[in-house]
This record gives structure tokens, C-alpha cells and sequence, in this order.
């Protein structure tokens, strides 16, 4: 049943990768779900969210109204959402989230999500929380950039604006529980 969720989610077919997140948002609540455990999960669960990022969100903001989305526009955005909510699950477990630190597209992922979706849309509140989460969840290995490096080479900035100028009090709550678990991590205190 592992490599059948894993194919697909690979598969592209929209019934196919809805089972298999469906399944996946069940078993990753579970302590024993272990990311290393499907090679290639890690992997699979992030196409979705670099979709959205890379181009989906852009489709959002041009929408008149967000909930009148075609059915083909609102699936793919239901799919990044729910591999997200996967990765933030099986992140609260330490295992994971050694596993999700050491993966080389987070970084990336986090950065872009916090600098480029417009935060004060509610069609990308959801997204953002998981990131967030998922942040909150590495942050003890996360060391933030010098402060004279350039802006988008670190959350702060945007987590700074989500915490000052939302009106999302989930978004608010987010952004400062993440800046105060970055932040207590010794090698980023010199930054405070």
C-alpha cells in the first residue's frame, strides 16, 4: 500500500492523488508515520506545494470571486494544501522534523512562500499557516542569515509584517510563535 500512495501521488491523476492524500492525512497523525520509511514521499509531497508557489497562487489572485473557483483550479489547491498539512504532521514528530531539516527544497519552499504569497489573502491563509508549522517545527536547526544580507534570504522580514499588519489573528498568532522559536535558538539570539 506504500508504494501504491506513493505512485499515486506521482501519477497525476486527480482521484489518485486524492486517495493517496487522503490516506496520507490520516496516517501521518500517527507517532509511527515516518517519512523515511516511503523513499520518494518527501519528494512527491513537496510537487504539489512548489505548484502552488511557483504559479498556483498567481491563479487565486486574479479570480473575482475565490468561491467560485473552477473545479480544476480549486483541486490542485486542495492538493498543495494537503500535502502541506502532511509535512506539518509528521513534523511534530522529531524524526521527521530532523528529516524535513536536512531536505534541500525547504529552505527554498519556506522563503518563497513567506516573501511571495500575499498573506492578506484569505485563499492563501491555509498555506501559509502550514509553512509556518513546519518552520516552528525545524527552527532548532534553522540559523538565520546576518542582518545585512539581502531581505529575502530570510523569513523574519515577512513573519515581522504578518505579525504587525494582519488582521488574521491565526496568522498573527503563527507568525510570533515562528519568530519566537527562531529566535530562541542560541545561534540566532545575537540577532534579538
Amino acid at each position: 500500500s506504500n508504494n501504491r500512495m506513493l505512485l499515486s501521488l506521482r501519477s497525476g491523476i486527480d482521484s489518485e492523488v486524492a486517495w493517496a492524500l487522503d490516506r496520507l492525512c490520516r496516517l501521518c497523525q500517527n507517532e509511527q508515520f515516518m517519512l523515511i520509511a516511503i523513499p520518494g514521499l518527501t519528494d512527491a509531497l513537496f510537487e504539489w506545494p512548489e505548484w502552488y508557489i511557483n504559479e498556483g497562487h498567481r491563479q487565486y489572485t486574479q479570480e473575482v470571486n475565490f468561491f467560485a473557483l473552477p473545479k480544476d483550479k480549486e483541486r490542485k489547491r486542495r492538493h498543495a494544501i494537503e500535502s502541506l498539512f502532511i509535512l506539518r504532521n509528521a513534523a511534530m514528530h522529531e524524526a521527521n522534523a530532523r528529516e524535513l531539516a536536512a531536505y534541500p527544497k525547504i529552505p527554498a519552499l519556506i522563503l518563497r512562500t513567506l516573501h511571495d504569497l500575499q498573506w492578506e489573502s484569505d485563499a492563501n491563509t491555509e498555506f501559509l499557516l502550514y509553512v509556518m508549522e513546519v518552520l516552528q517545527s525545524i527552527a532548532s536547526t534553522v540559523v538565520l542569515p546576518s542582518p545585512d544580507t539581502p531581505a529575502r534570504s530570510s523569513p523574519v522580514g515577512p513573519l515581522q509584517q504578518i505579525a504587525g499588519f494582519s488582521s488574521n489573528k491565526s496568522l498573527i498568532m503563527a507568525a510570533l510563535t515562528t519568530l519566537t522559536t527562531l529566535y530562541s535558538n542560541p545561534a540566532n539570539t545575537n540577532q534579538l
